[in-house]
């Protein structure tokens, strides 16, 4: 028998159920579906994570229970990178979260939230096992389908979250991860105020002073003072509110600024042109990872870092942009050249190349650095990348940025296919993303150093 009451082992009720089937039912993979198409799809997927707040709630309040009363658990994350680096060392996330690498090492021990990888179930159940029989309490994130392939003893079980994604051709795996994550964890913090405990919450670091203050609580385990108490399900679904809201904006200010990119980069393609990428910090960084993805753009961000390394051997190839290819920024709020990009921007553009830049515009610094031939995509949210408020704290809580980003780069994909697909051009789009995927490399990348 669980040592977990059954309530917080999730049921999908009848309204999620519902609506994870119509995700699935418009949602075949073999069909494209434009921005529009996946605009409402997202819309779908935040409406889907609403839907089983109650049941965030119970998961979050009974890990927070564990996290209050046994002051030597830690709390991790392992799974899907995107999943990774996106609950670590984020701006309005918790400053005590540990990666893998942190929780290999002996004695840890914690709450390890973990999101299934997509092809990898295997892999992740021993990695889960191997947690459970270090008495690690697990909460586990992935879609219905996945969480029905592993199998575990309830015992190690703490629950099991429903990740709404659909096989899309444009997937949406990342985007509805990161959303589902930081509405579970606005349901964790709320879970340990109502014990009179608050967990220390990172500021961005572009606002003055925040490294200063992240500093000075990086190894508190709770605030001395104590909070106010927040009710169930508040602020999973302020996090909601805010990111419908920042949605909405992204869709009514740069639909235009999409379609423009997406039938720019269909031409160029035609043309003979290579589309590359590279995502920004956190979450985005990991936007092209699943077996499932288009791969219509080639993502270089591992493989720019990786020929400027000292120990790059000179033998091998090295990504030399040409006239007319184009390089698509999925990023945070600066131009990548600095802070680790070895110029990417810059020599992008020496090369020919069109830069189109999806980024936060708030930074006088790096807006000075656009250039009249570059594209600019504003994305919907500000300094401190932080929407949530919760009374008597002095910063507020849960990103929106990267969940933007994944909409955004969704978007471009989904239009690139539809434009692709309604024409009449000898070349296959399916030749076309076999050719990009025979190229993609396997491995991790590291997250860009810029910013939180």
């Amino acid at each position: 028998m669980s040592r977990y009451p059954a309530r917080m082992r999730i049921g999908v009720g009848l309204g999620l159920a519902a609506v994870l089937a119509s995700l699935a039912a418009a949602d075949p993979a073999t069909r494209s579906v434009d921005a529009l198409a996946y605009r409402q799809k997202i819309l779908r997927i935040l409406d889907a994570v609403e839907l089983q707040v109650p049941q965030l709630t119970a998961i979050a309040s009974a890990a927070a229970n564990h996290y209050v009363r046994d002051e030597t658990l830690g709390l991790g994350v392992d799974g899907t990178r995107c999943f990774i680096h996106e609950a670590s060392y984020r701006s309005g996330g918790l400053i005590g979260v540990s990666r893998p690498d942190q929780m290999e090492k002996a004695p840890w021990k914690g709450i390890v939230l973990y999101a299934l990888r997509e092809g990898q179930t295997t892999e992740d159940a021993k990695r889960l096992a191997g947690y459970a029989k270090r008495g690690c309490p697990l909460v586990i994130f992935g879609t219905e389908r996945l969480l029905n392939q592993v199998h575990l003893s309830e015992t190690a079980v703490l629950g099991k979250v429903v990740v709404p994604a659909g096989s899309a051709a444009a997937p949406t795996y990342p985007l509805a991860t990161m959303a589902t994550l930081w509405s579970w964890m606005g349901e964790f913090v709320a879970a340990c105020t109502r014990a009179e405990k608050m967990p220390p919450m990172y500021q961005s670091i572009r606002v003055p002073m925040a490294r200063a203050r992240n500093d000075q609580l990086r190894n508190v385990r709770f605030h001395a003072d104590k909070p106010r108490p927040m009710a169930g399900g508040a602020l999973a679904k302020a996090y909601l509110h805010s990111m419908r809201s920042r949605f909405e904006k992204l869709q009514q200010r740069q639909a235009a600024t999409i379609t423009r990119i997406a039938q720019l980069a269909v031409e160029r393609r035609r043309q003979g042109k290579r589309l590359f990428m590279v995502g920004g910090a956190h979450g985005a960084a990991y936007l092209t990872e699943g077996s499932n993805h288009p791969g219509l753009f080639e993502d270089i961000t591992q493989r720019w870092r990786q020929q400027h390394a000292k120990d790059y051997p000179p033998d091998h190839p090295k990504i030399a942009f040409k006239p007319g290819d184009i390089l698509l920024v999925v990023g945070y709020d600066y131009v990548p050249n600095t802070g680790g990009w070895f110029n990417l921007a810059d020599k992008a553009r020496q090369g020919g190349a069109t830069l189109i830049l999806c980024i936060a515009t708030f930074r006088p610094d790096q807006m000075s650095q656009v250039k009249p031939g570059d594209v600019l995509l504003n994305m919907p949210w500000g300094l401190g990348d932080a929407d949530v408020s919760l009374p008597g704290y002095d910063v507020k809580i849960l990103p929106t940025s990267n969940v933007l980003a994944a909409a955004v780069y969704g978007m471009i994909n989904a239009e690139m296919l539809a434009l692709a697909s309604a024409t009449t051009q000898p070349a296959s789009i399916h030749d076309w993303v076999r050719e990009v995927i025979d190229r993609k490399e396997e491995g991790d990348r590291p997250v860009a150093s810029e910013g939180q």
